[in-house]
């Protein structure tokens, strides 16, 4: 049994990640040591942004330093597997993305861990929309009319994205799918090279985190056409969703997770979803959240494990349609 497969049944059969507590973890005095929360992608950037947020609020209700760690590399594999192989103690704890979580043991052929078995879900934490962006120079400023001028020249375009199964190439590929279109894909290591080349004319669209698309669109520098997201986003309010602009049941969000290795302490990970559910209630950290485009969105272990599955089931049917892979 591949890879690939043991994941579909380990989701779909929700398979307990909270399992039975640690013999060397010391839940009634947790946290007695400064934690760790790796964050997978490089500093600046919505993922990044959000865990060093979250990371401060739970330095000041916990009483303990909670320090952000950077490990980019590989879509997140490199520091997803790093945090599947941690001691269960608490003490590291991950920013999982939609990207690590659901999308790439289905896009690369090795990611060195398990999304449902190798982890312990902690609380869901946002859900965000990518802004669908194109290159001024391209004589379109409404969906329908990029949808006809690339129907027109099959092959002629390519759009660029931060990595082969992060949230802007899903986002553009279940479009591509739908709309029946052909349009290369151009895959870099992160988002500053890729919207570089497209504010650059090298690419001549993509879709790309709000914070990083929206002061280029605001500038001249770039076209908005559409969010990816159920609904439209408050920095942006005057951007259509792409439901809205003309394509009817298409839906992407991108989202964040809170996530330890499995085998934490079911008293440690209730500890950590109060803090985070406690932090989330803020009204200062939401509406920091909304102005970096993002949607608070957390909850319990349970509704995040479901979701993982959920999303688990969506992204690799997807994937096999489109014959997807790492580039």
């Amino acid at each position: 049994m591949n890879l690939r497969t043991k994941v579909i049944l380990a989701a779909t059969s929700f398979v307990a990640l909270t399992a039975c507590e640690n013999a060397h973890a010391q839940p009634s005095s947790y946290p007695s040591k400064q934690v760790r929360l790796i964050v997978p992608t490089a500093p600046a950037g919505v993922t990044d942004n959000i865990g060093r947020l979250l990371a401060q609020k739970l330095t000041e209700q916990m009483g303990q330093t909670v320090v952000v760690e950077n490990r980019p590399g590989a879509n997140g594999n490199i520091a997803a597997e790093a945090v599947a192989k941690s001691a269960p103690d608490g003490y590291t704890v991950f920013i999982g993305t939609i990207g690590v979580m659901s999308i790439n043991p289905f896009v690369y052929k090795q990611v060195g861990y398990d999304p449902v078995r190798d982890f312990a879900p902690i609380s869901q934490l946002v859900l965000f929309s990518n802004v669908l962006v194109t290159h001024p120079s391209l004589p379109v400023t409404t969906l329908a009319e990029l949808i006809s001028h690339a129907k027109a020249r099959p092959g002629k375009l390519s759009y660029s994205s931060s990595g082969s199964g992060g949230s802007p190439h899903m986002a553009m590929a279940l479009f591509l799918n739908m709309v029946g279109l052909d349009i290369a894909h151009i895959p870099y290591k992160g988002s500053a090279p890729a919207i570089a080349d497209l504010l650059s004319g090298q690419v001549q669209l993509a879709f790309g985190d709000p914070i990083v698309t929206i002061p280029h669109v605001r500038a001249g520098r770039l076209r908005a056409l559409a969010v990816s997201g159920a609904s439209r986003i408050e920095i942006a309010p005057e951007i259509p969703t792409v439901a809205e602009a003309g394509l009817p049941g298409y839906v992407v969000q991108g989202w964040l997770s809170l996530v330890g290795p499995a085998g934490m302490p079911p008293e440690i990970v209730r500890r950590i979803n109060a803090e985070v559910l406690k932090a989330f209630a803020d009204p200062g950290m939401r509406e920091t959240l909304r102005r970096l485009g993002a949607t608070p969105d957390a909850g319990s272990p349970e509704v995040l494990r479901d979701y993982i599955a959920q999303e688990i089931r969506k992204w690799s049917t997807l994937v096999r349609a489109e014959k997807i892979t790492a580039q």
